[in-house]
This record gives structure tokens, C-alpha cells and sequence, in this order.
């Protein structure tokens, strides 16, 4: 496959993200130019990168984690239905391999946006594997990632030393392809199809001049430890943002729950436990309080971070009302490049300025740069299972424990966030409406 005359070459990062019965699929395009005992913990340095404050040479910075940093933004790209479901986990893994192939600027932005400063590639390898835990024959839960590289070899030589670290720490399969070939769509859908259980089958569009595909999934089947019986499913209000709604309910007291609030910030929170040391967090605003929590990313960081495990009397026995939903989500280029962009990452994106020489090279010359960046996602959440993720933070008061038992409703607008055992981050999400 040859390409005369032109003044840009593409290399596209996929990332496909799949949920317990949902999906998403997201697209990164680079353009060129004229804890479960038997998991694999991560390290404390690969944990620290999703969480921890972006410039965090300096510890009084006011940053957050690039996942409370970026996911007020991305609450804010909302479905029909004023929803939405991010996966800031499958962002920032698309986004960290790519940024071994950066240099000089472009790979400083793409580290403190990121938080890679100072990460090596056993911290890589470690978050890898703790994803893809061995949880044991009794648990049903199924969290991994896995990673490709998609070649065209007329069009893009790689740098091996990217080539390695690709299939060192990341564990990533490298492909021969012809963009110009209609099946390499095809079998790039396949691909993800396969690694993810058959849950996304997504279309994947080449576009002219594409040299290089860097795709990652995330398939998370998280079960809860205690399922919610369907039989007690019944119908009830939903008080979303825009309006009321009729939807089924679960039903379940659990004898012993994580609970904690914050009677300051206005919030509630829940954690439901999955099978495998994972859980849902369902975070309950008070009324009039969604949307001020929603875009702060340092209230959010405080709600979905302090450790109920860490407050006294902070385990109850809980009543929990908990609506079925599903959100499918598509975050668009100009509005994904718009964040990074606001978060530092801005060379990248810019044809004069991004500094991508430890790629590889193009065939006829060109620099690389990022050109496009897409996400979708879906999630379900049932009787069955769900998925969220969370860090701890200290200093709140807790709900307690009293012998009776307590009422978490969840018939307003929430958020929710998802965990490995390990507390990696995998999703994010807002829910103000609920569509009968």
C-alpha cells in the first residue's frame, strides 16, 4: 500500500471497553505530517499514576488524579437521557502506550497529565496484571485488559524500542495489516470481539492515510457477592433531573455494608462488594447537590476515595433500593482533544508541535500527532452485577453502625464509580434520568 502526495499519515488508538452485560468502544487517532489475597497487586507507583495529583512533584499542588480530573468533564458529555459511563482507566492505558512513543514536550505533558513520571516498566506490567487477576475457580467476576498493535509496514516502521516495550510491560500482540484492505476493519473488530467475550463487535472505520493501530480493551463481568433476587424486583419512581419515571428496582438488606457520608458535602455512599474483592460505589447526593458534586473534581475525588473501612462504625446493615439501568455513551473528538487539551496534554494534538520520534518513522517523512480521540461506552447494571471504581481519602465522618437496619434508596440522581480488588479505577458515571 502506497501514499504519494500527501501531507499527513494516520495511526489510530482503539480502546474497547466491555461491562458486565454493556460495552464501549473509543478511538484514538494519531496523525503524521509534510484485592483478593490471589490477585496480582499493582505497584504502589502504577496505583498512584490514576489517582494520585497530575503534577505531583509538588505536593501542594491543587490537581487531582487525572480520573477526578478528567471525569467531571467527560459527566458532562451526557446521552439522550443526560447520562453518562467513562472509562478514565481505559483512557489512561490507550494514552500511556502511546506515550512511549513520544518525545521531548509532548511525552513531559503526556507524563504529567497522565501521572507517568517516574514509572518503569514493571509498574506497567503490574497494573496490567492486576486487572487480569487470578480470582479462583468459586468467583465469577472476569476483569482484563489486553493490548494490540496494528501495522502497516509499507506506510510506518516502528521503533523497537517501542515495539518492545509494547510487547513487554503492555503484553501486546503485533500485527502485519494493509489499511488499504476493507478486512482489516473487519479483523480488528473481530479482535476486540474475542477479547471481549463477543460483548462489542464495534465498526471500525479507516481513514485515509492510517499507518498504525494501538488498540486496548477492558472487559469487566463483575457478579455481586450477594446477587439481588429478581423476584423482589418491583416498579417505583425514579425522581431523575428532567422528570419522573416508572423503572424496576432491586431489592436487598445486606447484614453488613460499607456506608459513609458526609453530612457537610451532602452526600451518601454505598459500596456494593463483587465476588471478587471488587465493587460498585453508589454515591447519593443530596437534593440539589448532584450537579455541584458532578463537576468538582476535588469533591468527587473526596466522596469516591475516603475508605469507609478507615472511619469508626462505618459498616451497617443496609435496605438497598437500587434501580436497573443501561447508559451507551459516544465521546467525540473535538470534545475528548478539548479535555486533554484543558488537562495539558496539548502538543500532542497539534501537527507543528507533537514530538512522537520514538514511534517510528513514515515512510514518506512525516512526524506524528495525535489527530483524533473518540470514546464509547455501555454499561448495565442488574441483579446480576455492576462495576465502578474508587480511592481513599481520610478525615470524614461515617453513618455509623447502628442495630438497625438502614435505608439507601437509590430514587434520585446518583453517581457511581467501579473497582478491581486491587482498587484500580475502571469506571465512572453519572445517572440524572432513568428512561421508563
Amino acid at each position: 500500500m502506497k501514499h504519494t502526495n500527501v501531507s499527513a499519515t494516520i495511526v489510530a488508538i482503539i480502546v474497547a471497553i466491555a461491562l458486565i452485560a454493556g460495552a464501549g468502544v473509543g478511538i484514538w487517532w494519531f496523525t503524521a505530517r509534510d484485592v483478593r489475597p490471589d490477585a496480582i497487586p499493582a505497584s504502589e507507583a502504577a496505583k498512584a499514576a490514576l489517582t494520585r495529583p497530575a503534577t505531583a512533584k509538588d505536593p501542594d499542588d491543587e490537581s487531582v488524579s487525572f480520573t477526578y480530573r478528567s471525569a467531571p468533564e467527560f459527566m458532562n458529555l451526557r446521552d439522550r437521557n443526560g447520562n453518562t459511563n467513562y472509562s478514565p482507566a481505559s483512557l489512561w492505558l490507550a494514552l500511556a502506550i502511546a506515550a512511549q512513543g513520544a518525545d521531548g514536550r509532548t511525552r513531559e505533558q503526556m507524563e504529567e497529565t497522565l501521572g507517568l513520571e517516574g514509572m518503569d516498566d514493571e509498574d506497567y506490567r503490574s497494573l496490567r496484571l492486576s486487572i487480569n487477576g487470578d480470582y479462583g475457580e468459586d468467583v465469577r467476576s472476569d476483569m482484563r485488559t489486553a493490548n494490540s498493535l496494528w501495522v502497516d509496514d509499507d506506510q510506518v516502521t516502528p521503533d523497537e524500542s517501542f515495539l518492545d516495550t509494547v510487547k513487554g510491560p503492555f503484553d501486546a500482540q503485533v500485527r502485519t495489516v494493509d489499511f488499504s484492505d476493507a478486512d482489516t476493519a473487519r479483523t480488528i473488530s473481530d479482535w476486540i470481539a474475542e477479547q471481549t467475550g463477543d460483548t462489542l463487535r464495534p465498526r471500525i472505520t479507516i481513514v485515509p492515510n492510517e499507518v498504525m493501530a494501538i488498540i486496548n480493551t477492558v472487559y469487566a463481568d463483575g457478579r455481586w457477592s450477594s446477587p439481588f433476587d429478581e423476584s423482589a424486583t418491583d416498579d417505583a419512581t425514579f425522581h431523575g433531573a428532567d422528570d419522573d419515571s416508572t423503572v424496576p428496582f432491586m431489592h436487598q438488606t445486606f447484614d453488613s455494608l460499607d456506608l459513609i457520608q458526609d453530612d457537610a458535602a451532602g452526600w451518601r455512599r454505598a459500596d456494593i462488594p463483587f465476588d471478587n474483592g471488587g465493587m460498585l460505589k453508589v454515591l447519593l447526593p443530596d437534593e440539589g447537590r448532584f450537579e455541584t458534586l458532578a463537576a468538582d473534581p476535588a469533591m468527587l475525588q473526596h466522596a469516591f476515595e475516603t475508605d469507609a473501612r478507615d472511619a469508626d462504625g462505618a459498616t451497617a446493615s443496609v435496605d438497598m433500593t437500587l434501580p436497573r439501568f443501561t447508559i451507551e455513551n459516544t465521546f467525540d473528538s473535538e470534545d475528548s482533544i478539548r479535555i486533554l487539551e484543558s488537562l495539558g496534554m496539548t502538543d500532542a494534538f497539534d501537527a507543528g508541535s507533537a514530538d512522537f520520534g520514538r514511534l517510528g518513522t513514515a515512510a514518506d517523512g512525516g512526524a506524528l500527532y495525535l489527530g483524533t480521540v473518540v470514546q464509547g461506552t455501555r454499561i448495565e447494571v442488574s441483579e446480576v452485577g455492576a462495576k465502578a471504581a474508587a480511592y481513599t481519602e481520610a478525615g470524614m465522618t461515617t453513618a455509623g453502625a447502628p442495630a438497625d437496619v438502614v435505608e439507601f434508596t437509590v430514587d434520585r440522581p446518583f453517581l457511581y464509580a467501579l473497582t478491581t480488588p486491587d482498587g484500580v479505577p475502571l469506571f465512572i458515571g453519572a445517572v440524572r434520568n432513568i428512561a421508563a
